[in-house]
């Protein structure tokens, strides 16, 4: 089982829709250990904390629009948990708070979360945000680069328009120039404000082996870039995608 980078809890990707939407439901069960998910016997040991959600009912999940969208209108809705705390006589604790406040919670760790006292977590940084910062990233991509020619774009692996980009640039990039993919968590990318960003967008640096701006540049239209029918004005922006460096010297 594999799980996401950036939650303080054990995360599975199977919660990619629900990490996606910033809504969990009927039935999900959350551990703050990824042993539990393993072998029970050994998880035991490590196991300090569950969260089983008892409401919205599940439904047939269909995301009309953009993640970040849905997410975002998902943030501040009604969500009931029961939270165990192995090792205690404590009983079982149904909760009611909000889906934000249970994100937070996975994300950051903090139980208070959970308190209604405290003031509601702020959102994180969705994709459309992240690429307007993708700039700050430059600096540390260009030391791992090492004068090679690279292209970065923010990557986020829930997104399905983000990972289906990243799922035909890797291979085209691979077969034409030779290349090696990096992903670089917000905190190791160079970001500003890395510990807003949502967890589980990363920076995908491309490095490439061989060949020039303007070849590189055409592999990545051909990828990116669909114009409308009928249309001859070239509006492709590879801005909108990411950035393209060329070899230093």
């Amino acid at each position: 089982m594999e799980f996401f980078k950036g939650f303080s809890w054990a995360v599975p990707k199977v919660f990619a829709d629900a990490i996606a939407d910033c809504k969990f439901e009927e039935g999900d069960i959350i551990y703050d250990s990824q042993s539990a998910y393993k072998e029970w016997g050994r998880a035991l040991e490590s196991i300090r904390y569950c969260i089983k959600v008892k409401f919205p009912r599940r439904t047939l999940r269909v995301t009309k629009g953009k993640s970040e969208t849905v997410a975002l209108a998902n943030w501040k809705s009604e969500v009931k948990i029961e939270l165990k705390k192995f090792f205690d006589e404590i009983p079982i604790q149904p909760i009611k708070t909000t889906q934000g406040r249970l994100f937070s919670l996975l994300w950051k760790g903090d139980l208070e979360v959970l308190n209604e006292d405290n003031p509601d977590p702020s959102p994180p940084l969705f994709l459309k945000d992240v690429k307007k910062k993708l700039e700050e990233t430059v600096s540390e991509c260009e030391k791992i680069a090492n004068k090679k020619p690279y292209f970065i774009m923010a990557y986020d692996p829930t997104n399905e328009v983000s990972l289906q980009k990243h799922l035909r640039i890797f291979p085209a990039l691979s077969k034409d120039f030779g290349c090696e993919l990096f992903q670089l968590a917000p905190e190791d990318s160079g970001f500003k404000s890395w510990e807003k960003i949502f967890p589980v967008i990363c920076t995908n640096l491309y490095i490439i082996d061989k060949g020039g701006y303007d070849d590189i540049l055409k592999t990545l239209k051909k990828i990116l870039y669909n114009p409308l029918k009928g249309t001859t004005r070239d509006s492709f922006r590879l801005s909108t995608h990411g950035i393209l460096k060329s070899a230093q010297f």
